[in-house]
């Protein structure tokens, strides 16, 4: 039925055209308050109608809840209203609601739980047809209202006999003998059930009565099932806030005048508590421990947070349920599968009774599914959220374990399966401090697979393989509980009978032969004990915010490769096709386009080192920087050997692919455009390229051969290959067979990053340009073969005119805030670059009449014939005073190699003057090499010159530190 005003008049309209004998209808809670208007002339009509309403609700935060609410608003209609609570419930209580309305010629509203039974996956034995037809012939037709209730009586019982299963309009589940007992009617009425059966209160005598027959109330039967020996009572009811806590007709007012009209119970009724609660509360074992807890200590408010906040233990008594739990992303989303054809097998093959509830989470983590399950021998009254204790958790995607406590509610001793292709040693560093932790405190029984590499030695990674995968990890790690009466392959099998049999049958013996060669026990280190937990306050669960996974989310679209007709029409008719044009629109941080003006070489050209001085011209462009800053590069692949690599791979390079950029746009390149300024093709590849490029091997030898190295059987070949750079090229020219399509190639390889150079100028005193100081990196493999840095060689092969794409990147490196403060600058190499800045910035601020302090530079290179960078630049500034002090150290120009820490030795006091006394600032720019050298220098200075301690100077230096005014940029 819609959820619309009006939507019910339907029903009358129905009636009154046909000669339906009864009628049934499917609702949400939501669609009760549009159709009452037309309730009270349904009643009227006589009509023998059941509604079945879904309560299911949505909050203003997109999380579902159990929504009785809006449906109990319908109370006074007349409407007789019926209540079930799991999922055979709903079976049951539909058919003997139904009789009742044939019997009693009045419409019911038949009330379950919408949002767990939609998402519970659980065992419902049907009465068969015929037996459903032999009671609708036996059932008398009456029409008093008065005989509802004793109606649902016989109907029950008569049901019951088929079934085995009995219902009463109320029904007390606790100690005969209770003094404290809750009145439930809504969503909490299953957990408050079984918590009641399963902890034990000791001399704390507790019970409850569930409203199964809401409307019409009757007093009698309410009062039949209250213990005499009661003496509080808590009347738990939903409202939709805290206006609706104690306004108009409610469950509470019901019990009140129940009790004040019995003589019976005169002089001794008991104390009523209206416990009502808003539609965010949560119910749970240890939420309904609390209210008892409460109510046992004879406190009127039921619901007082702090106590309901407690993390407390509970007693838990004959608890036979085994509880599982499976955690996957929503992008796999395997945990659905895997439970359900879990459930399936136990059906068939075991004695077990089972249900399962599905939770989604689409909002958070990108997106995140839990689904348990829960076994027992005894037949299991709808799902019961027992919330901890789990004997099973697998973790279809380990990064899950650092966004959520999983181990949390783990039972000791309990079964954990992690799918990752990290080793066991790998576990100690990748595995988060508290997984680990709690993973010792538990005593759990670890296991490890990689579901993947399975699946890729059967030969297929398709999700049914990764589903049959988990189902029988948990059908062999937990045969002990569910005892199939088969193999665990028959049983699986058994699944997909009817459809290629004999090949289904091979494929899955394979995989239970590989799993059993690749699952891994994990011995716990003793370590694991001693750790100490961070208590990040990670959730120990997700947030029920869906029914489904994310339907809305769009088919990811894939890169298309087509003729240059296809881009050139749309440039021709931009507003058509809704085009424009941008520098680098895949890229999040703001580009520009700046000319090279000027690449001037600064090492001679018999030296094997290139060291190079290039300015770049910014007119025309917003383009600012500050001082400090870096310039992002973004380098080209050398067009030769692009050209040579997409003749190879037969490459049109005049072709244009279109590439999915934001919402449902693209971005579209030629070929040539993409492997030369995209795509990091003489790039080095990670482990996952070559686990990917077997996917493409046609030649069984090559995949063996790719998937052998990206294994840990070949991580020194692995290795190998990580230190003589070998290419996504390189590879794709070894590997002939494999093959992937261009479209596949853009997803699989690594774009080109940008390269970040210290800017080697000042824009107050080149307000158009910009400068960088660059070494080119050059170096041999093991085979001989030289290898070249991909954005040096592009930068030093530039001419004059020639178009860059650039980025800014904020650095630390600032002069200090007063200009008369002291400035010592470390620089080795093209660590002299930001240097220059500095001191061309103080230069412009002395010329506009500025007072500024003394600047220190240590610049440190191999011979100064060679590589005294900018040296006439900064001779002339010694001579000028403005560089107060300039010490060089050229390493290679005397027997004795000197570096700059050698020089700072000899200047304790002046650092001493220039960092303590004076606050200034101190810089390091260049390798790593140095840095525990220059640290002692400087620690050493405030030793002999200051009077301090070794601890205390190197306190000064983590003071210096914190104060940003000791800077390293080193790399």
């Amino acid at each position: 039925m819609d959820t619309r005003y009006g939507a019910s008049a339907a029903v009358l309209g129905a009636m009154a055209r046909s000669r339906l004998d009864n009628v049934s209808i499917f609702a949400t809670s939501q669609s009760i308050i549009p159709m009452m208007p037309n309730f009270y002339g349904i009643v009227q009509a006589n009509i023998p109608l059941v509604i079945h309403v879904s309560a299911l609700g949505n909050d203003d935060q997109m999380n579902n809840y159990v929504n009785y609410n809006d449906v109990l608003i319908a109370r006074e209609t007349g409407f007789g209203i019926i209540n079930s609570y799991s999922s055979q419930e709903i079976h049951d209580i539909a058919l003997i609601t139904h009789l009742i309305s044939l019997t009693t010629k009045i419409p019911f509203l038949h009330v379950f739980d919408g949002l767990s039974t939609s998402l519970e996956l659980s065992k419902v034995n049907l009465l068969p047809y015929d037996s459903i037809k032999k009671l609708v012939d036996e059932i008398p037709t009456s029409t008093k209202n008065s005989d509802v209730l004793d109606c649902f009586e016989i109907i029950a019982d008569k049901i019951g006999k088929l079934t085995g299963r009995q219902y009463r309009p109320f029904e007390y589940i606790g100690d005969p003998n209770a003094e404290s007992v809750l009145v439930v009617l809504g969503g909490e009425t299953v957990i408050t059930k079984e918590t009641v059966k399963r902890i034990n209160y000791g001399e704390k005598k507790v019970g409850i009565i569930i409203a199964r027959v809401y409307r019409p109330w009757s007093e009698k039967h309410f009062l039949a099932v209250v213990p005499k020996t009661v003496k509080r009572i808590a009347v738990l009811e939903q409202v939709s806030s805290k206006e609706d806590y104690s306004f108009g007709p409610s469950l509470f007012n019901d019990i009140a005048v129940s009790f004040s009209s019995d003589n019976s119970w005169i002089n001794k009724s008991p104390i009523l508590i209206d416990a009502k609660y808003p539609t965010t509360q949560k119910f749970s074992p240890r939420i309904v421990h609390a209210i008892f807890k409460q109510l046992i200590s004879k406190k009127n408010n039921i619901f007082n947070e702090e106590v309901l906040s407690e993390k407390i233990d509970i007693p838990l008594i004959n608890n036979n349920v085994k509880q599982c739990i499976f955690w996957d992303s929503e992008a796999q989303a395997t945990n659905i599968q895997v439970v359900k054809h879990i459930s399936k097998i136990l059906e068939q093959h075991s004695k077990l009774n089972f249900s399962a509830l599905s939770t989604f989470d689409i909002y958070n983590n990108g997106g995140v599914i839990t689904t348990n399950l829960q076994l027992e021998n005894d037949a299991i009254n709808g799902f019961q959220d027992i919330e901890r204790d789990y004997d099973f958790i697998s973790v279809h995607d380990v990064s899950l374990t650092s966004k959520y406590d999983i181990l949390a509610s783990a039972k000791s001793g309990a079964v954990v399966v992690l799918n990752t292709s990290w080793t066991v040693d790998e576990l100690e560093t990748k595995l988060p401090n508290d997984f680990r932790y709690e993973a010792s405190k538990r005593n759990i029984k670890l296991y490890i697979l990689n579901s993947e590499k399975i699946a890729q030695d059967v030969g297929s990674n398709s999700k049914a393989v990764i589903s049959v995968i988990f189902q029988n990890v948990f059908l062999r790690l937990f045969s002990n509980i569910v005892k199939l009466d088969c193999s665990i392959e028959d049983s699986i099998i058994d699944l997909f009978e009817g459809n290629n049999e004999k090949e289904v049958s091979l494929l899955i013996r394979a995989i239970c032969q590989q799993l059993e060669k690749s699952i891994v026990s994990v011995e716990l280190p003793p370590t694991w004990g001693i750790l100490e937990k961070l208590d990040q306050n990670l959730p120990l669960t997700i947030q029920s915010n869906s029914l489904d996974k994310n339907l809305d989310q769009p088919e990811i679209e894939k890169p298309k490769l087509r003729n240059w007709h296809t881009a050139a029409q749309n440039l021709l008719f931009k507003e058509a096709y809704d085009s424009d044009q941008e520098i680098r629109p895949d890229l999040s941080e703001k580009t520009y386009i700046i000319r090279v003006s000027e690449n001037r070489r600064l090492t001679p050209p018999s030296y094997d080192r290139y060291l190079f001085h290039i300015e770049f011209e910014i007119n025309g462009t917003d383009f600012k920087y500050d001082l400090g800053e870096a310039l992002g590069v973004y380098g080209h692949n050398d067009s030769k050997e692009v050209n040579q690599f997409l003749e190879f791979y037969g490459l049109n390079p005049n072709d244009v692919i279109f590439i999915p950029n934001k919402g449902n746009r693209f971005e579209s390149r030629t070929v040539l455009q993409l492997f030369t300024q995209v795509l990091d093709i003489f790039g080095r590849p990670a482990k996952r390229f070559y686990e990917s490029l077997a996917q493409y091997a046609t030649d069984e030898k090559e995949r063996e051969k790719l998937l052998w190295i990206a294994s840990n059987e070949g991580s020194q070949e692995f290795k190998r290959r990580v230190e003589d750079t070998i290419t996504y090229a390189e590879l794709l020219y070894e590997f002939t067979s494999a093959h992937p399509p261009v479209e596949d190639l853009v997803q699989l390889i690594a774009q080109i990053k940008p390269r970040h150079y210290s800017i080697a100028s000042a824009q107050s005193v080149h307000p158009n340009s910009v400068h960088l100081l660059i070494v080119t990196v050059e170096w041999e493999n093991s085979k001989g073969v030289k290898r070249f840095g991909q954005c040096t060689r592009y930068l030093s092969g530039l001419k004059v005119g020639d178009s860059v794409t650039v980025s800014i990147k904020p650095s630390v490196m600032k002069l200090p805030p007063r200009d008369s403060q002291p400035v010592i600058m470390a620089g080795l190499g093209t660590g002299m670059a930001p240097f220059r800045a500095f001191i061309e910035e103080r230069a412009y601020r002395k010329a506009q009449g500025k007072e500024v302090g003394p600047m220190v530079l240590y610049f440190g290179s191999r011979h100064r014939s060679m590589e005294y960078l900018y040296g006439e630049e900064l001779e002339a500034y010694n001579i000028e005073g403005l560089l107060t002090h300039l010490r060089l150290a050229f390493s290679r120009d005397q027997e004795n190699k000197v570096y700059i820490q050698h020089k700072m030795q000899e200047d304790a006091e002046l650092l001493h003057q220039y960092l303590l006394k004076d606050e200034g600032w101190f810089y390091l720019c260049g390798p790593t090499w140095p840095v525990p050298d220059v640290k002692d220098a400087i620690v050493n200075s405030f030793v002999t010159s200051g009077g301090y301690t070794s601890s205390q100077a190197i306190d000064w230096v983590n003071k210096l530190k914190d104060l940003e005014r000791y800077i390293l940029e080193v790399y």
